[in-house]
């Protein structure tokens, strides 16, 4: 058998993506309607975004926080927080009890843990020199 490797089109990369979802579906059943469910919110000065949250709800109403970020100059004025909560209130709509993110020691690890989640897990040298920290809350 040969087999030809090719870079796939964004179609083929969805449609492997589907591939795997259905596989899963198949172990384990989803429990909401769509198997992903974006979650993006943004915070905008004068028409500029100095903020923004990137979150999905996936499979079985987990939610994933996949990015957060506060412009520097409005760091610690409660945005991120506030970004936090409206994306917990989304989720929690949507029956979401539990949730997960991973930072680096640079980015946000206190604030995360600030806001009640705890790390479960470490990367470390990911990359060299440096650690990844993989958190989860539950409940909710």
């Amino acid at each position: 058998m040969k087999w030809d490797v090719s870079i796939s089109t964004d179609a083929e990369a969805q449609r492997v993506e589907d591939k795997l979802i259905a596989f899963d579906a198949t172990r384990v059943p989803l429990t909401q309607d769509k198997p992903f469910i974006h979650l993006n919110f943004n915070v905008k000065n004068e028409g500029a975004i100095i903020a923004g949250i990137n979150a999905y709800v996936y499979g079985w109403k987990i939610l994933y926080i996949s990015r957060l970020f506060v412009e520097e100059k409005y760091r610690h004025q409660g945005l991120g927080s506030h970004l936090m909560q409206v994306v917990t209130e989304k989720a929690k709509v949507l029956g979401v009890d539990r949730a997960h993110v991973d930072t680096y020691e640079w980015q946000a690890k206190d604030f995360y843990l600030k806001h009640g989640y705890e790390i479960f897990a470490t990367l470390k040298d990911f990359p060299r020199g440096h650690v990844r920290y993989y958190f989860k809350k539950e409940p909710l």
